[in-house]
C-alpha cells in the first residue's frame, strides 16, 4: 500500500511517501525551494518522494493531511468571538487569507493538484499525526506516547497509548493549556521570533542560572492524570492581534528584551553584561521549568 503523506499552510511543509509502512522518502520543501520555513503546496517535496519510489501519483493508493482544517478554523473563530470586538479585525483577515490559500478545503485542492480522486484523499488530527510518526517509526511493539506542541485544533497535547498497528489516546490536553505557547511566549519576550527563534532560547538557556525556575513552573497547575494547566494572567493565546503575553508579564519580570539587542555576559560594560545575564537566566529558568512539566507528563 502506498501512502503519501502531506503537511503545508503553517510553516515547514513536507511530504512523505510510505510503502507497505516502510518509509521510502521524506523532505521539507524548504530544502528544494531553498525558502527557509517554506509552507506552500510542497510541489517539489511531493515530485521527489514520489521519484524516489519510481511511482506516479496516480498510482497512490491514500493521500493524508496532517491536521484537520475545519476543527481548526472552528478553535479560531471560538477564540475571536472569546475577543469580541478587538480580535474581529484578526478574523477578518484569518477568513481571508483561509478562502485565499484553500486553507478550508485543502483536501479538494491536493486531489486537484496530484489528479487523484477525492475518496483517496482524507485528513487526520494534528497530534494524531504526531503520535503517528512517533510510534510507527519506533522499534517498539507497544509503547506509551506523548505529545506536546503549540496547538493543532483544539489539542495542545495528548498522551496515549500504542500497541502494533494501533493508537489508544488516553489523555488530550486543550488550548489555551499549551505548554508550547507558553514556551513561544518567552521566545517573544526574550526579542526572538515566534516558531523561528525558539531554538536561541535553548541556546541563551546555556549562559544563565535557572534562578526563576520555581516561580516560572508556579504558572502551571498539574494534575495527578499527567496533565497540567497554564494560569492564563499572564498569556493570550487566543488571537494574534498582539504579542502572546499580556502586560501583567512585563509587570513581573520587566521589560522585554528588544529584538537584535546586544547578548554578551562577558562585556566589559557593565549595563550590557548585567541584561544579558538577567535575560539568559530567564531563559534557563523557562527551560528548566518546562523539562520539568514534560518529566511530569
Amino acid at each position: 500500500m502506498l501512502v503519501l503523506g502531506l503537511s503545508f499552510g503553517y510553516h515547514d511543509s513536507a511530504a512523505a511517501l510510505l510503502n507497505n509502512g516502510t518509509i521510502v522518502a521524506a523532505v521539507q520543501e524548504e530544502r528544494i525551494s531553498r525558502k527557509k520555513s517554506d509552507l506552500s503546496y510542497p510541489i517539489n517535496a511531493i515530485e521527489y518522494c514520489l521519484n524516489e519510489g519510481g511511482i506516479s501519483a496516480k498510482e497512490l493508493d491514500a493521500v493524508v493531511y496532517y491536521e484537520q482544517p475545519l476543527l481548526k478554523f472552528d478553535r479560531i473563530l471560538r477564540s475571536s468571538i472569546f475577543r469580541f470586538p478587538v480580535a474581529w479585525s484578526y478574523l477578518i483577515e484569518t477568513v481571508k487569507s483561509w478562502f485565499a490559500e484553500s486553507k478550508f478545503d485543502p483536501l479538494q485542492l491536493i486531489s486537484e493538484k496530484l489528479g487523484v480522486e477525492n475518496t483517496r484523499v482524507s485528513a487526520v488530527l494534528h497530534h494524531q499525526s504526531h503520535a503517528a510518526s512517533s510510534f510507527f517509526c519506533s522499534p517498539f511493539e507497544e509503547s506509551l506516547i506523548v505529545t506536546l506542541d503549540g496547538v493543532g485544533e483544539h489539542e495542545v497535547g495528548s498522551i496515549s497509548f500504542g500497541k502494533k498497528n494501533a493508537i489508544n489516546k488516553l489523555l488530550s490536553i486543550k488550548f489555551p493549556h499549551s505548554l508550547g505557547l507558553v514556551y513561544s511566549a518567552f521566545t517573544a519576550y526574550l526579542g526572538f521570533e515566534v516558531n523561528e527563534g525558539e531554538y536561541k532560547v535553548m541556546g541563551m538557556a546555556g549562559f544563565g542560572k535557572p534562578r526563576f525556575s520555581d516561580e516560572i513552573l508556579k504558572l502551571f497547575y498539574l494534575s495527578d492524570n499527567g496533565g497540567f494547566r497554564v494560569n492564563q494572567k499572564y498569556f493570550n493565546f487566543g488571537t494574534a492581534v498582539d504579542v502572546a503575553y499580556k502586560q501583567s508579564l512585563v509587570d513581573w519580570l520587566g521589560p522585554p528584551r528588544e529584538p537584535e539587542a546586544r547578548f554578551d555576559i562577558f562585556s566589559k560594560e557593565a549595563v550590557v553584561r548585567e541584561r544579558s545575564e538577567y535575560y539568559a537566566d530567564i531563559a534557563a529558568s523557562l527551560q528548566k521549568a518546562t523539562e520539568e512539566v514534560v518529566l511530569h507528563v
